[in-house]
């Protein structure tokens, strides 16, 4: 394996660890209420065990199809408020929607969004300490 305090996006990262990672790929399989199964395949830190590792490569795409995901969801909603308004007969189941609406979109970004970006986030801060230089930063 190459220097695992060199930076490469293309490389496995823990997190615990702080470097860059040899993993174990292990076939997790669940079944469902219904007698279907399915499997996943998770990787796992060979040093720490933490199933937390991720390549920064592949992270960049999905924060900005989740970012997509986001923008399609709020105009969806908006979509769903106009016609509320329109055919609303009172405002208090309204205020109520609005406010599970509000609640419900605040609970996705948090589960979705926000730890993906602050693990790249730490990547980042961690590849800069070491030299690397974040080509997109630079326009």
């Amino acid at each position: 394996m190459v220097d695992p305090q060199e930076p490469d996006m293309r490389l496995y990262w823990c997190p615990q660890c702080c470097e860059h990672v040899d993993y174990n790929t292990i076939e997790r399989r669940y079944t469902d209420s219904q007698g279907r199964s399915s499997r996943k395949d998770v990787d796992i830190c060979k040093k720490c065990g933490s199933r937390n590792i991720f390549r920064p490569s592949r992270q960049e795409g999905k924060l900005e199809s989740k970012g997509c995901l986001g923008v399609v969801l709020i105009i969806a909603a908006s979509l769903v408020v106009a016609t509320l308004i329109s055919n609303s007969k009172e405002v208090g189941d309204l205020i109520y929607f609005l406010a599970s609406l509000l609640l419900i979109s605040i609970f996705a970004a948090v589960l979705f969004y926000v730890p993906s970006y602050f693990r790249l986030k730490k990547w980042k801060k961690w590849a800069k300490e070491r030299g690397w230089e974040d080509v997109e930063d630079d326009s």
